[in-house]
């Protein structure tokens, strides 16, 4: 098994590096460095912003949801060079957003067909 990046894959972690470098606020580097949190509720949606405004906001979720349609490699990357950065990381993320928006609405879907379906003779 190779678990060498290819060369597209190393492509993109470029990218993000240099994204992060030219991006990540020095500020909030430093804060999430330090383990100093009492910015949080301001930093988490000032980076969410840059993220969004990249079209990086949710790395995790498919294209038609509004996401970057990523494959894992990429969202291991992604989160891996963040990580790296000093980038601050919402503590809930949007892949278990997304996870538990989808189930909410395949649930919604399923009891709509079994209700419509108990009424049908």
């Amino acid at each position: 098994m190779d678990l060498a990046f290819n060369q597209a894959e190393l492509e993109f972690r470029d990218e993000v590096r240099a994204f992060l470098r030219d991006k990540l606020p020095s500020d909030m580097r430093r804060r999430v460095h330090l383990g100093d949190h009492s910015h949080f509720r301001e930093d988490i949606p000032r980076w969410q912003k840059i993220l969004n405004e990249r079209g990086w906001g949710a790395p995790a979720w498919p294209v038609e949801f509004g996401g970057t349609g990523w494959s894992k490699t990429q969202q291991f990357i992604f989160e891996t060079e963040c990580a790296l950065a000093d980038a601050p990381a919402p503590r809930l993320s949007r892949s278990t957003l997304a996870k538990t928006c989808a189930e909410a609405r395949l649930g919604g879907v399923l009891r709509a067909a079994m209700h419509s379906g108990s009424h049908s003779s």
